[in-house]
Formats: C-alpha cells, sequence, structure tokens
C-alpha cells in the first residue's frame, strides 16, 4: 500500500493506534508522512513512550544496518549451512537435493 493510501486510511481517526504508528514509521523516519497524518503520529509520540522507545529502536536499527558490509561467505561454510538446513527443514531443499540427505 502505498504511503498515501496509509494516510487517507488513518486521517478517518481521531487518534492513532500504537499498531497505526508503527505501520506508518518507515514513511515517517523516510520523511514521507505528510500533512495530518505526520502531526497527528508526531502526537501520539510525545504520550506513547512505547513506541518513542519502538521509534528510536528502529532508527538505531538501521544506522547499524547501513553499516555492514556485504562479506562473501566461504564456500565450505555456505556448504555446511545449507546441509543443516536441509537436514532440519527437507521440504524447503530444491526438488533435486530431496533425496539426498547430505
Amino acid at each position: 500500500m502505498e504511503s498515501s493510501h496509509r494516510e487517507s486510511a488513518i486521517e478517518a481517526y481521531d487518534d492513532f493506534t500504537c499498531q497505526q504508528v508503527i505501520a506508518l514509521l518507515v514513511d515517517y523516519v523516510d520523511g514521507t508522512l505528510q500533512g495530518q497524518t505526520a502531526r497527528m503520529l508526531q502526537e501520539h509520540l510525545q504520550d506513547c513512550p512505547e513506541c518513542v522507545a519502538f521509534l528510536r529502536t528502529y532508527t538505531a536499527t538501521l544506522r547499524t544496518t547501513r553499516t555492514l558490509r556485504d562479506v562473501e561467505m566461504p564456500p565450505a561454510l555456505q556448504d555446511r549451512v545449507l546441509r543443516f538446513l536441509r537436514e532440519r527443514r527437507p521440504e524447503l531443499a530444491p526438488s533435486c537435493c530431496q533425496s539426498h540427505t547430505g
């Protein structure tokens, strides 16, 4: 659902619920939440320490994940992980591998 559709659906309510605030956090953090919806979300945050804590955790997670590097997994480790997963969940293995258990 696009941001504007989420906003219009929620603007019908007088107050946000915590669940609605969480659904809009991506747009809020991105700065794409506008108008009355943004103001209502900010008002909710003023009175809800749980949502403020969730927002802080969410933004900290975003900052942290942006600093991560993409590192190539060694082939031997990749094989071990795939073998482990296939043994635990054989239905997830590709059809060519389902007859093998590793």
